[in-house]
Protein backbone atom coordinates (compact mmCIF):
# COMPACT_ATOMS: atom_id res chain seq x y z
CA UNK A 1 0.00 0.00 0.00
CA UNK A 2 1.07 3.59 -0.37
CA UNK A 3 2.18 6.16 2.19
CA UNK A 4 0.02 8.49 0.18
CA UNK A 5 -3.49 7.08 1.63
CA UNK A 6 -2.04 8.03 5.31
CA UNK A 7 -0.98 11.21 4.23
CA UNK A 8 -2.97 13.37 6.70
CA UNK A 9 -3.48 16.71 4.41
CA UNK A 10 -3.17 15.04 0.88
CA UNK A 11 -4.13 18.40 -1.08
CA UNK A 12 -0.06 19.19 0.40
CA UNK A 13 1.70 15.89 -0.21
CA UNK A 14 4.16 15.90 -3.19
CA UNK A 15 4.37 13.15 -4.83
CA UNK A 16 6.98 13.32 -7.54
CA UNK A 17 9.43 15.81 -9.13
CA UNK A 18 10.96 15.82 -12.61
CA UNK A 19 13.50 18.29 -13.95
CA UNK A 20 14.95 17.65 -17.49
CA UNK A 21 16.08 19.85 -20.73
CA UNK A 22 13.07 20.87 -23.21
CA UNK A 23 13.87 17.93 -25.79
CA UNK A 24 13.84 20.72 -28.81
CA UNK A 25 15.52 23.46 -26.71
CA UNK A 26 19.04 22.45 -24.46
CA UNK A 27 18.23 26.46 -23.18
CA UNK A 28 15.28 25.49 -21.08
CA UNK A 29 14.29 23.45 -17.97
CA UNK A 30 10.93 21.58 -17.99
CA UNK A 31 9.99 21.65 -13.92
CA UNK A 32 7.11 19.33 -13.30
CA UNK A 33 5.83 18.40 -9.63
CA UNK A 34 2.78 15.98 -8.80
CA UNK A 35 1.11 16.89 -5.96
CA UNK A 36 -2.13 15.71 -3.86
CA UNK A 37 -2.37 12.10 -5.82
CA UNK A 38 -5.60 11.45 -4.94
CA UNK A 39 -7.77 14.02 -5.58
CA UNK A 40 -10.59 14.47 -5.86
CA UNK A 41 -11.15 11.36 -3.73
CA UNK A 42 -9.71 12.19 -0.01
CA UNK A 43 -9.17 16.57 -1.56
CA UNK A 44 -10.76 18.13 -3.69
CA UNK A 45 -9.12 21.30 -3.40
CA UNK A 46 -5.11 22.79 -3.41
CA UNK A 47 -4.13 24.18 -0.52
CA UNK A 48 -4.58 28.39 -0.49
CA UNK A 49 -1.54 28.77 2.02
CA UNK A 50 1.12 26.79 0.89
CA UNK A 51 3.91 27.65 -1.31
CA UNK A 52 4.25 24.53 -3.50
CA UNK A 53 8.24 25.60 -4.39
CA UNK A 54 10.79 24.71 -6.42
CA UNK A 55 14.41 26.26 -5.44
CA UNK A 56 17.14 26.20 -8.01
CA UNK A 57 20.99 26.51 -6.95
CA UNK A 58 22.66 26.77 -9.85
CA UNK A 59 26.60 27.27 -8.79
CA UNK A 60 26.47 24.55 -5.99
CA UNK A 61 27.13 27.00 -3.05
CA UNK A 62 23.42 25.50 -1.57
CA UNK A 63 21.74 28.77 -1.96
CA UNK A 64 18.86 29.19 -4.29
CA UNK A 65 19.70 31.33 -7.02
CA UNK A 66 15.78 30.76 -8.72
CA UNK A 67 12.92 30.16 -7.09
CA UNK A 68 9.66 29.50 -8.50
CA UNK A 69 6.34 29.48 -6.16
CA UNK A 70 3.04 27.99 -7.19
CA UNK A 71 0.01 29.47 -5.24
CA UNK A 72 -3.33 28.26 -5.52
CA UNK A 73 -6.87 30.41 -5.20
CA UNK A 74 -9.85 29.40 -3.46
CA UNK A 75 -12.39 27.31 -5.05
CA UNK A 76 -14.80 28.63 -6.33
CA UNK A 77 -17.89 26.12 -8.10
CA UNK A 78 -15.41 23.22 -8.23
CA UNK A 79 -12.64 25.15 -9.58
CA UNK A 80 -9.13 26.38 -8.79
CA UNK A 81 -6.03 28.51 -10.21
CA UNK A 82 -2.80 28.36 -9.78
CA UNK A 83 0.01 31.85 -9.57
CA UNK A 84 3.45 30.93 -10.25
CA UNK A 85 6.32 33.52 -8.94
CA UNK A 86 9.72 33.70 -10.01
CA UNK A 87 11.81 34.95 -7.70
CA UNK A 88 15.65 35.60 -8.63
CA UNK A 89 18.96 37.19 -5.94
CA UNK A 90 18.71 36.77 -2.54
CA UNK A 91 14.18 36.82 -2.99
CA UNK A 92 15.04 33.17 -3.62
CA UNK A 93 15.97 31.86 -0.44
CA UNK A 94 12.43 33.61 0.67
CA UNK A 95 9.07 31.52 0.64
CA UNK A 96 5.80 33.27 0.06
CA UNK A 97 4.24 35.43 -3.09
CA UNK A 98 7.94 36.61 -3.53
CA UNK A 99 9.12 37.91 -7.33
CA UNK A 100 7.88 38.46 -10.44
CA UNK A 101 4.37 36.65 -11.39
CA UNK A 102 5.12 34.76 -14.60
CA UNK A 103 1.65 32.81 -14.52
CA UNK A 104 -1.20 34.00 -13.32
CA UNK A 105 -4.67 32.25 -12.92
CA UNK A 106 -3.96 29.53 -14.72
CA UNK A 107 -6.82 26.66 -14.72
CA UNK A 108 -5.97 23.29 -12.60
CA UNK A 109 -7.19 19.95 -13.61
CA UNK A 110 -8.58 17.89 -10.76
CA UNK A 111 -9.49 14.90 -13.70
CA UNK A 112 -7.93 13.35 -16.81
CA UNK A 113 -8.26 16.27 -18.66
CA UNK A 114 -4.51 18.19 -19.06
CA UNK A 115 -5.16 22.22 -18.66
CA UNK A 116 -2.11 23.87 -20.43
CA UNK A 117 -1.16 27.45 -19.70
CA UNK A 118 1.93 28.49 -21.66
CA UNK A 119 3.68 32.02 -20.42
Amino acid sequence: MSHHSTVDYPQLDITDLYIFRKPDDPTRTILIMNVNPFAPTRAATFDTETSYEFKLDGDGDAQAEVAFHVFFSPAEAGQQTATVYRATGTDAHSTGRIGEIIIRDAPVSFDSVARITTA
